[in-house]
This record gives structure tokens, sequence and C-alpha cells, in this order.
């Protein structure tokens, strides 16, 4: 990646910069019946593996944003929905589960084609409960340092259509949940400082989406 150049004709370090930028188009290895459900970036900075699935089966591909290729890993998924985040002091992917609970998972090797699913992790805590009303799926980002924020909007309490909320004053609250993540003597991850502070939403709209993010 080049420096970027400031209006005043300094340079800025590649280190603290990023931009978008578009690769060559390649044909996608993705079917036309399956869904993506989990990607997450290696942490060599250019690579992005990404879980495809069908009712039937699942399949991981990863893809070199350098090379502008493809790989098939096989036919496994990774054990998180959404996005996962690599922690480098967990040397390890953070997800979330449809359960409610958090993983972490072994990160993939760019030449495996195994058909194995890597190592992984699960939390005993439950992190959301996904009994509740919720406005919109959970969203997670990573604080670094092994340090997680996780959002998500429910249904206030008392309202017994999920309809109810939508153009109601207060019909969703906000629950921002910050923990920690570690692994104990006996390799089980585990959650710690964990604290949950919660906020009404004034007016909630069905274009509402609040999701979490770190900078």
């Amino acid at each position: 990646m080049s420096t970027a150049t400031g209006a005043n004709g300094s340079t800025t370090s590649p280190a603290l910069d990023w931009s978008w930028r578009s690769v060559s188009s390649c044909p996608l290895p993705f079917r036309t019946d399956e869904a993506i459900v989990s990607y997450a970036v290696h942490p060599d900075g250019r690579t992005i593996f990404v879980t495809a699935n069908t009712p039937k089966e699942d399949r991981t591909f990863s893809f070199d944003t350098r090379r502008c290729e493809w790989r098939f890993h096989g036919e496994w998924a990774l054990p998180f929905e959404g996005q996962g985040y690599f922690d480098s002091q967990l040397d390890a992917w953070v997800g979330l589960q449809q359960d409610g609970g958090i993983c972490s998972c072994q990160v993939i090797s760019h030449g495996s084609t195994g058909a194995v699913q890597p190592d992984w992790k699960m939390a005993k805590d439950k992190l959301w409960s996904p009994n509740k009303k919720v406005a919109l799926g959970p969203t997670l980002t990573s604080m670094g340092g092994a340090r997680f924020c996780l959002v998500e909007c429910v249904m206030r309490e008392g309202l017994v259509e999920y309809e109810d909320a939508f153009g109601d004053h207060d019909g969703c609250v906000l629950h921002i949940t910050m923990f920690g993540l570690k692994y104990s003597h006996r390799e089980v991850l585990q959650t710690f400082g964990r604290t949950t502070s919660s906020c009404p939403v004034s007016k909630h709209f069905t274009s509402f989406s609040p999701v979490a993010f770190w900078m």
C-alpha cells in the first residue's frame, strides 16, 4: 500500500491510514442457492475467510485480496455467525453464536484444504438471549487487548407484539455490554469484567439498525 499525501504535501504512515480499493473481477465460487453466514479477516491483513451454506451443507473459502484468488478449504463452517474478529492476545478469531454464546476459533492456515472444522472453544456464560424479542440481531466488535463490546436492541418490557415497538416512544431498549475474554489454566474460554448499560431508544423505526464498531 502506498503512502497517502495530505493537503499540505506531507506524507502519512501507511500503518495509520486505510482506504477503499477495488480489485479486479474474478469468478465467485458460490452457488446461487448459497448464503454467506460468517466471515473473518486473517491476521495477515489481506486474506478473508468466508463460510457459505445451504440447508444441506456448509463450505468455507478464502479470498486473497493481493492475488485476487479464491481457495476452497473444505465442507465445514466457521463456528460463529456474522463477523469474527482476530485478537492477538487470544491468537484466535472471536465471534457470536446463535444460542447467545461467544466462541474463539483457531486461525486457519492459508494453505489448509482439510475437511475438518478448526478447533474452537465456547465460553460458558451467555451474552445474549435468542429468546428475547430482538429488534435486530446483536452485533459484536473488538476493542483490542481481548476486550469486546456487544450491542443489541430489544423490545421494551410490557409490549406484547413486536410491531408495537416501531414508532412508539421508548419502544425499544439498547443494551451495551463490554467484557474481556481469557483462557483459564485449563484452556477454558472465560469472560471477565463484564458490564452492561442500557438506554431507551426514543423512537424506533423499521430502518433503525444499531451496530457496534470501534475506532
